[in-house]
């Protein structure tokens, strides 16, 4: 565990990765902040947020991998990587090398209430390595993420980062001002133009 919160490590990420990768953000809080992340900056809307999902993130973001050659990034939870598991099987089978899986690891189901998982005792580096992830990274401070995605940088994936995090949001933290429908829309619509952009 480390004095990162949530929404420094989606901030830190947002920064660092590329601009035109594609985010796929876990339900509850983690999109609540991304979402927030980009109104704050004026960006865009262009990810999309599996409100009400949970654990059904990374699934998500796989099926949009394999149908584009942009990159995805997962933002998961660990509540919501642990339900789903099995998804990271197919993930590391399947070698989709435009995939990073990104785990925001703070121990809890903080979303619901702050009850404690199972995460504190899960080795995520064998277990994806295990599930065919070409690659394992760890960070628990902003320069760890950043350093982190340099080496992502160098390699094909799919890739998994665990970010370890302390629980806690804003207490003024809103939730998305538009509904799940207008996201899908507005999701699609920016990996159209961009697919149309790549031909």
């Amino acid at each position: 565990m480390s004095n990162l919160r949530r929404e420094e490590a989606i901030e830190c990420l947002k920064k660092n990765l590329k601009p035109d990768d594609c985010l796929v953000a876990t339900t509850g809080k983690t999109g609540r902040e991304l979402f927030e992340l980009r109104v704050k900056h004026e960006e865009t809307p262009r990810d999309f947020l599996t409100v009400g999902g949970m654990g059904h993130g990374s699934s998500i973001a796989l099926g949009i991998a394999l149908s584009t050659n942009k990159r995805i990034v997962c933002l998961d939870g660990d509540g919501a990587l642990i339900m789903h598991l099995g998804a990271m099987g197919i993930i590391g089978s399947l070698q989709v090398k435009n995939f990073i899986h990104v785990l925001l690891n703070n121990y809890c189901h903080e979303s619901v209430g702050g009850q404690a998982t199972c995460s504190m005792h899960l080795d995520f580096a064998r277990i994806s390595r295990a599930c065919g992830y070409t690659g394992y990274y760890y960070a628990n401070t902003a320069d760890g993420i950043i350093k982190a995605i340099q080496s992502i940088e160098r390699g094909t994936g799919p890739h998994f980062l665990e970010i370890s995090l302390s629980p806690g949001s804003r207490p003024d933290l809103g939730r998305p001002t538009v509904s799940p429908y207008k996201n899908r829309e507005q999701f699609m619509d920016y990996l159209q133009k961009y697919d149309l952009a790549a031909l």
